[in-house]
């Protein structure tokens, strides 16, 4: 790469040194069996799902009623990533998750006696 020698040379961007990263990361990824992640992101979201009494799905992302945004709360308070969507608590998993992760979400709610929770002892 050839650098101006005036102010110039600042106009790329600061990312540029993690491209080699970036495509053994894309090599990596493209390898996978697309159908094989799906079912472990699919299988970690139904357990989820069991641990707060939840009915099992066919998907990845794992919603339940929390319109007062307490569940949400809990989740984002414990360090975790979550959203909320129209009154609901929404998790996601992927490909990086694992059982751990189920353990710490599902638990974090139990912990605080969510609605969620609560909805598994109904």
């Amino acid at each position: 790469m050839h650098l101006a020698d005036d102010a110039s040379r600042f106009d790329v961007s600061p990312a540029w040194q993690a491209w080699a990263g970036a495509e053994q990361a894309l090599g990596l990824a493209a390898s996978l069996d697309e159908s094989a992640v799906r079912r472990h992101d699919v299988e970690l979201a139904n357990a989820f799902r069991a641990r707060l009494g939840l009915e099992a799905s066919d998907s990845a992302i794992a919603t339940w009623p929390d319109a007062d945004s307490d569940d949400l709360r809990t989740l984002t308070g414990a360090g975790l990533v979550a959203s909320g969507r129209a009154g609901r608590a929404r998790v996601a998993f992927h490909i990086w998750n694992d059982e751990e992760d189920v353990e710490l979400a599902a638990g974090a709610l139990s912990a605080r006696g969510s609605r969620a929770s609560r909805a598994r002892t109904r």
